[in-house]
This record gives C-alpha cells, structure tokens and sequence, in this order.
C-alpha cells in the first residue's frame, strides 16, 4: 500500500513538472511572437559589439577592447547558415566566412578567392558561438522542439523572479535558460563554456520578439557588449549560402589529418611534438628537458616523447614565450611536473595567474633583453610586434633552429605562407645575430618550415587585410 502511495506520488509529480515545463516553452513560444514565429523560417542577423580581454592584450594585464562585427544568416527550413564576421587578429582585420548547407560546410577565403571543405561542422555549431547572441534563434528552437525545455524551477535572475531550465536540445551542448515571468529570455547559460549570453530590451521586429542589448560575460565581468544589433526577417536568397564563381579549392592542411600525437627529430636532442595545432619543442638538456609551446597538454606531449625515446627525463624548464591566456594554458601542467619558468619580466605575473599557485620567484628565470643557456646553445630572445609587447624567440643557432608562437607558420599542406612586416624584422634580428636559420618550427603547425620558405614569405607580402566589397555590414 506504501509503496503504492509513493508511486502515485512520483507520477504525480513528474506530471506537474512535466507540464510546468510545456507551459514554460509555450510562454516562451506566444511572447516571441506564437504564430509569428513558427511561420518565421529565416532571417539576417547582425551585430557590431566590443570584445574586452585580458587574456589576449597587446601589453600584460592590460584591458584590451576590440571591435567585432558578425552577421548571420540563418535559413531553419532548408537547414542552411552563412556566417560573416570582422575582427581584429595580430593587430590586423581579419575576415571570416563560412558556409553550411546540408550538403556539406565551407570555410571562404575571399582575399585568395579559395575555400576548405569542412565536413566536421553542423548546422548547430558551423558559427561557433555567433547563434548564442541571439536570444529569438533559442525561442525558434523551442517552437520546433517544445519538449526540449526540461527540469523547471522557480528562482532569481539579478533579484527578479525567473522561471531557469535546461534546454536539451539533441544537436547543441545542453544549455540553462532563464526565462522572465512574460516568456522572454534574460540569460543563456551553455553548460560547456563558462560565458554567460544576457538578453535586455526585447523589443518587437515585424511581430516577433528580439533583444536589442547583449553583452557577453566571464566569471561576473562583462567580456563582450553589443553597441549594434539589427535583424531582417526572411525569405533568404539561395545566393546567401552558395560558393561565388571562380574560387578554388585550398591545399589541405596537415592539421586536419594529424589528430594523433606525432614526434619529429629536428636535431641531436631536439624533438618538435604534438598533434592539431598544438605543438611544443624539447630540448635534451642531459638529465632534464628543456620545453617551450605552451598550449595546453604538455605533459602529454612529454610522456609520447619519453616514451618514443625509451626515456623517464623531467621537463626542468618551461618558456612562456608571451602573455595570451591560450599560450599559457600548459604552465598549470608544468608547475605540477616541478617545472621552473623562463619569462619576462612583464609576464611573470600571467604566468602565476595562469598556474594558479604561489610561485615562488626562485623559479623564474627572467629574460631582459637576450637569455642564453647550455652555454649558448639555447637563447631565448625578446622579440617585441605586432601580435605582443614581449615576446620570447627560442632559438638554437648552433642547430640552425627556430621555434616561435603566433610569429611564422603555414597551415597548409604545401607551400610557404606569404609574410608580413614582422617577418622583415626578423630577418633583421637574424643579419644582426648571425643566425642562419634554416628549420623555423611553430606551435600552431606540424610542418617544420625551410629557409628558402621563409625567403618566400620575404619576397611575397600578404596583401593589406581589407572587407570584401560585397560586405556591405563592414563598410565603415
């Protein structure tokens, strides 16, 4: 009889929640716009915003602000997206296109009129994280799949009164919602990224519901805030999501290819391993390595290579070769392992931030202007430019060896990158050294690239980065 109670109890409640959880998505669903809404099938969405960063500035810890645009361009029915955005990258505009159809995704390079095929992307996440910005994209989702707005419950969205579930939507990372007690949506929470997407003054766009105001934050400081948001109702043209005539395929990068971790032996001692676009050097030191490439995995890195070698050396010293958050992500790993750290001056403090203990200074060594080890075989120098006000060069000039981050790498299967007027500085600081470089190895490439590479890249200049003329939404 007990048991029988308590089993009429929990359908019961299960019943009730079930049905706080349909009358929440049909809230959501009526205060975007009901009918409205679910005959919306596409639309142009478009944002100007300004990124603020710690982790990628110019100078360590400074606030960098950056301006961003994107425009997206979203077809429900057909299951097709165009992605367009604007930024700044190396101190340069950098532009981006990418496109999804269900036949397949491209990635448009409009300066060298060429693509890549993308298979890997889907419909939900071939913008990366743009869809995130766009609270009536989440209510079209939810009008298409009600049932996904499970576990309601009532709570407190910056002392007001919300309604918070999980959206469980197959094709997207599982996401918290609050919604406000009239269906609109405050916040977006998705459960595998550690930003949090707000939502204020929805205001109505041909009879459905839109957040003119965004911003983005991290850790309860704003990271990102719209100045512009605009959108345009569909029907889309066909021509939004279609390849212009004449653009060719791109060589293949390795990188696509090279998931699995892989060794190459660039020297006696000297050993240049990873896998994607993570890469770290080591050098052989005797009992100990020497380790630079900072991207999160080093001690990955280290076993593959101790294990290729038949090996058991300790990683003694780690180079942080600049201040971004992402070239810092192996410091954690490196400080467990006993590591000491190789730096600037002005980058010490990033790195504790980034290993997230008390080091102690003894475990830095500090690079002035030039540092130089094993008796001259390693030296590292500072190289300031365009991309860092400090950055270190890990150089063996007796092996002809160069290894950099974010400097001078190719993605592409063949071929040399063409350059840019940091590179004319290096070559500068080679003349002046007496360095003849001859193997330029990167962490953000498996290929090792030769000096007649770089003379390549020396005498064929990128072109200025400019906004295709066809992007109206970036004609400033």
């Amino acid at each position: 009889m007990i048991f029988r109670l308590l089993l009429l109890l929990t359908v019961s409640v299960a019943a009730q929640g079930a049905e706080t959880e349909r009358a929440l998505a049909a809230s959501i669903i009526d205060r975007y716009g009901a009918n409205k809404l679910l005959e919306m099938n596409a639309f142009s969405f478009r944002e100007r915003s300004r990124h603020l960063e710690t982790g990628q500035s110019y100078y360590p810890g400074q606030q960098g602000a950056k301006l961003n645009q994107l425009q997206l361009d979203v077809d429900f029915a057909a299951q097709k997206k165009s992605l367009y955005t604007q930024g700044i990258r190396n101190q340069k505009p950098h532009f981006q296109h990418r496109i999804y159809r269900p036949n397949g995704s491209l990635s448009i390079n409009h300066s060298s009129k060429r693509y890549r095929e993308n298979n890997s992307k889907q419909f939900s996440d071939i913008d990366g994280s743009a869809s995130r910005h766009i609270d009536l994209y989440w209510a079209k989702l939810i009008s298409l799949h009600p049932n996904s707005v499970v576990g309601a419950y009532a709570g407190e969205y910056f002392g007001r009164p919300v309604s918070i579930a999980t959206l469980d939507l197959k094709a997207y990372p599982k996401a918290t919602i609050y919604v406000a007690q009239d269906g609109r949506i405050l916040s977006l929470q998705v459960d595998e990224s550690s930003s949090t997407h707000h939502f204020s003054n929805h205001q109505s766009v041909h009879g459905v519901l839109f957040a003119r105001d965004f911003h983005i934050s991290k850790s309860n400081t704003i990271s990102s805030v719209a100045s512009q948001r605009d959108l345009i109702l569909g029907p889309l043209a066909d021509a939004v999501f279609e390849l212009p005539a004449g653009y060719k395929a791109a060589n293949l990068s390795h990188q696509t290819q090279s998931n699995t971790l892989q060794m190459k032996a660039l020297a006696k001692g000297v050993y240049h391993v990873g896998r994607d676009f993570d890469f770290s050097l080591f050098v052989d030191a005797g009992d100990h390595y020497y380790g630079v490439g900072g991207y999160k995995g080093i001690k990955e890195r280290l076993e593959y290579l101790n294990q290729q070698l038949g090996l058991n050396k300790p990683l003694k010293y780690m180079v942080a070769t600049h201040h971004h958050s992402d070239h810092l992500g192996a410091m954690a790993e490196a400080a467990k392992m006993g590591a000491s750290f190789i730096s600037s001056a002005q980058a010490q403090a990033t790195v504790k931030a980034a290993v997230k203990q008390d080091l102690d200074d003894s475990r830095f060594l500090t690079v002035g202007t030039k540092l130089s080890l094993l008796d001259g075989r390693i030296q590292i120098v500072n190289f300031p430019n365009g991309h860092s006000a400090h950055h270190l060069l890990f150089v063996l000039p007796k092996d002809n060896i160069l290894f950099s981050e974010d400097l001078y790498f190719a993605t592409d299967a063949h071929g040399a990158p063409k350059g840019g007027p940091q590179l004319e500085s290096l070559s500068s600081l080679f003349a002046q050294q007496q360095w003849d470089i001859k193997q330029f190895a990167a962490a953000h490439s498996d290929r090792v690239l030769s000096a007649s590479d770089f003379q390549y890249s020396l005498d064929n200049m990128e072109d200025e980065p400019r906004c295709p003329p066809t992007w109206d939404f970036c004609q400033l």
